[in-house]
């Protein structure tokens, strides 16, 4: 929120969700404008439901961390995403 404040300056947020699912149903409804990760719109841009526009943020985008959680008996199977994302 900091780092949109700092950017896009005084926005007044109607709604903030956390699933891509409903926010791209939102956008694809006229609800409202939102960024999306490139891999969630890139087939929604490719059957021009959604256009893409550039954007250079005047400040860096702060790196978040992530965690995977998984069973350890399945660690075999997700060790090539593993080490894709170290």
């Amino acid at each position: 929120t900091e780092w949109y404040m700092k950017s896009l300056g005084d926005i007044i947020y109607a709604l903030q969700v956390d699933n891509s699912s409903l926010f791209v149903k939102m956008i694809l409804s006229g609800e409202g404008i939102g960024f999306l990760p490139e891999y969630i719109a890139k087939e929604h841009v490719r059957n021009k439901q959604l256009k893409k526009l550039p954007f250079t943020p005047i400040h860096p985008i702060p790196k978040r961390p992530a965690y995977i959680i998984y069973p350890k008996r399945k660690k075999a199977k997700i060790e090539p995403l593993l080490s894709f994302l170290m």
